[in-house]
């Protein structure tokens, strides 16, 4: 878990208590989302840490969350930032080409992943991650926001067409292109830098259609303990924050310019990020859904 080192350093610097309630794999962060819709009407939750920020998003949206404007944001980017401070982004993943080294060479990886579908040369060579939970999720809203319902149709489709693999996760893909049954797929940063670490001979590259998923960060409507939530907001948003994550196995992506990073982790303005909308795909999570259903069921069609 890469919060906990945070959250324990936040507990020895105050003398804080924080109980922690983490996600599981199988449904990712919309599990621990309906947890606190649940609970609305007598909250349990202080503060929601989010590896994503569409379902973050979703939750200001139902009046889940309340406004604080932390004093260690006002320098993070405002894309990145709810105008009324319902909620604040910080410290990034990317979606991400992993590519295997001993199967394709680096200049002959389509960077488009418009192309993976439309080119018949890369039939059968590629590999996907359900677009269901997590950032797949995520992505699936955002493209649907930048690009619209045809578009994003055309593309599943194009995908199918040409033989894609539709593997359960990021990880899973990760794993398959490790381990050389698909030459390239796309994933996340963190997987292809998990990879990296184990001896894969992996390589990462960022699709022309790139895009930054941060981790968000909010206090909840009614929080049982709000002083001492805002402090671990602010604690959370501290640039030395952004500076730890990157320097993680993880290898978050700072979203401030000036933070000290690995020469491994790309800085924000090289991802190719495609500028999304996001308070627009937080409103198209459950579109997105059902384009996701249609296309998972295509896929598993004999």
């Amino acid at each position: 878990m890469f919060s906990e080192p945070i959250l324990k350093a936040f507990e020895a610097d105050t003398g804080i208590r924080v109980d922690a309630v983490y996600d599981v794999e199988a449904s990712k962060t919309i599990g621990l989302v309906n947890r606190l819709i649940a609970e609305k009407d007598k909250p349990l939750c202080d503060v929601f840490w989010n590896n994503e920020i569409v379902q973050t998003i979703r939750l200001a949206g139902m009046e889940l969350l309340e406004r604080y404007k932390s004093p260690n944001a006002r320098d993070l980017p405002e894309a990145f930032r709810h105008p009324d401070g319902l909620w604040t982004g910080f410290a990034a993943r990317a979606r991400a080409i992993i590519y295997n080294r001993d199967k394709i060479a680096e200049a002959d990886v389509p960077r488009s992943i418009r192309q993976w579908g439309e080119d018949a040369r890369y039939s059968g060579r590629f590999a996907v991650a359900s677009p269901l939970f997590g950032t797949t999720s995520s992505h699936a809203a955002a493209m649907l926001a930048k690009w619209g319902r045809e578009n994003l149709q055309s593309l599943y489709a194009e995908w199918i067409d040409n033989e894609a693999a539709v593997l359960a996760g990021n990880g899973t893909v990760k794993n398959e292109v490790a381990d050389g049954r698909y030459e390239f797929g796309l994933t996340d940063t963190d997987d292809i830098f998990s990879a990296m670490d184990d001896g894969k001979p992996v390589g990462m590259l960022f699709p022309v259609e790139g895009l930054l998923i941060p981790n968000s960060v909010a206090l909840i409507a009614g929080a049982p303990h709000p002083e001492a939530a805002r402090r671990l907001i602010d604690y959370i948003l501290r640039p030395e924050t952004e500076e730890a994550l990157a320097h993680a196995v993880s290898g978050q992506i700072p979203l401030r310019e000036n933070i000290a990073r690995p020469s491994r982790v790309p800085a924000a303005d090289e991802v190719n990020d495609i500028g999304v909308d996001w308070s627009k795909a937080a409103r198209l999570t459950e579109e997105a859904g059902q384009l996701t259903n249609e296309f998972l069921a295509r896929a598993n069609r004999p």
